[in-house]
């Protein structure tokens, strides 16, 4: 399944969720003229910029699961196809543990998890940033909860040697200090360690080696 399809099978999963009325938010966050756009404007056709604000707030000044749950199919949109925007990647994805998503239902989980081996497998095959993409996409993954082993043997196939080397490049300064280079990853510091753990194996380090041994 491609990313399109999957984001597809996201909105489909969560169109029965009612748009909310309103938005509990603090105003020095998001004031009402903004809630009222963000309520008037069709959910796909939702600006980046219009969602922003929300979107790097929710659970924290602003917003409640239903409502976040509204809008969930445009953040995840916007966050995979636009990698300069605000909020990181990162915030988007810890924004699911604290909504609680692994209690959600198995259809709406499934949906999620199809969409983010989609865009990760996207992200192997795409050369622009793409150290950059998988160490926020392993990074997010992991503060929302979601087992990331998978999502590092994809790394450990021939075809995405590169993308491994990438990702360790961007991380090997901080290594021999057992951590990683993302801020972010103080936030969920045991994932963080089973990174680590994984840069440090035999396997990997065997990749590394034939790298460098052949350039």
């Amino acid at each position: 399944m491609n990313t399109p399809e999957a984001l597809d099978r996201v909105y489909q999963a969560f169109s029965t969720q009612k748009k909310p009325r309103t938005i509990s938010a603090c105003p020095c966050c998001i004031d009402q003229a903004h809630v009222c756009t963000l309520l008037s404007t069709p959910l796909r056709k939702i600006t980046p910029a219009q969602l922003s604000s929300y979107a790097s707030s929710v659970f924290l000044t602003a917003g409640s699961e239903p409502d976040f749950r509204y809008f969930l199919p445009r953040i995840l949109e916007i966050s995979i196809h636009d990698r300069g925007w605000w909020p990181d990647r990162e915030i988007v994805l810890r924004s699911l543990a604290l909504a609680g998503w692994k209690s959600w239902h198995k259809g709406e989980r499934e949906v999620l998890q199809s969409l983010f081996d989609s865009a990760f497998n996207d992200v192997i095959s795409c050369e622009e940033d793409q150290e950059y993409e998988i160490d926020s996409w392993i990074c997010g993954l992991a503060l929302a909860g979601v087992d990331v082993a998978p999502f590092l043997q994809k790394l450990e196939a021939h075809a995405a040697t590169e993308a491994l080397i990438g990702f360790f490049e961007l991380n090997a300064a901080d290594l021999p200090k057992k951590r990683l280079g993302n801020a972010f990853w103080s936030d969920n510091k045991e994932a963080a360690a089973q990174v680590v753990e994984w840069f440090e194996s035999s396997a990997i380090q065997s990749i590394v080696w034939r790298h460098y041994g052949s350039t």
